[in-house]
């Protein structure tokens, strides 16, 4: 569709408004990348904060409606995650970061509707399928979800529903899932918590 150039331009200016809750985020991504850059050299930055810095980027990626925007922010993130996946301490750590990971692999496919996503997040969680993480199931779900394995699907939302409620329930409320809550087998998970 064709317009005239004075309605295109405001049309463009208007996908570049940002609104209340982007500027919540950025304003806390900016403060969250100003305490990393201050860290000194050779210290690692903490994962939960690593996590936070790239949820933030992902929550900024449901936002937006430009894909070329989106796919910064999921790059970024996924950059931030793997940086600190390599330094993980822990098994737990480990698992927390490749959960998001994961996560930010899933949601670069919603966004470009390339497999080749599917197989990263793939790679990245099904190592791990051994672990309790709450998030490394939810990924692994979203992962058969969107390959069309139903089966597969369904046992790990069986292996889901084996950890204690309050694991499980509380990584549905994770910001980055949002995108997700509308699926049949999130639908299904809400269900099994009443």
């Amino acid at each position: 569709m064709t317009y005239p150039p004075a309605q295109h331009d405001r049309e463009q200016a208007a996908d570049k408004v940002i609104r209340p809750d982007q500027s919540a985020l950025i304003a806390r991504m900016g403060e969250l990348d100003a305490e990393a850059r201050q860290l000194t050299e050779g210290v690692l930055e903490p994962a939960p904060q690593v996590m936070e810095r790239a949820g933030l980027r992902q929550q900024l990626a449901l936002l937006s409606s430009q894909k070329g925007e989106q796919l910064h922010f999921l790059s970024e993130a996924a950059v931030l995650l793997e940086m600190a996946l390599m330094e993980a301490g822990s098994p737990a750590e480990r698992d927390r970061l490749a959960g998001q990971l994961g996560a930010v692999y899933l949601q670069f496919y919603q966004v470009t509707h390339e497999a080749r996503y599917l197989t990263i997040a793939k790679q990245v969680l099904r190592p791990l399928s051994h672990s309790t993480e709450p998030l490394i199931l939810l990924g692994l779900i979203r992962q058969a979800a969107f390959s069309d394995t139903a089966a597969l699907g369904q046992h790990w939302i069986e292996k889901l529903l084996r950890l204690p409620l309050h694991q499980w329930t509380a990584a549905l409320d994770w910001p980055w899932l949002s995108g997700v809550r509308q699926e049949s087998w999130y639908a299904g998970l809400a269900a099994r918590m009443h």
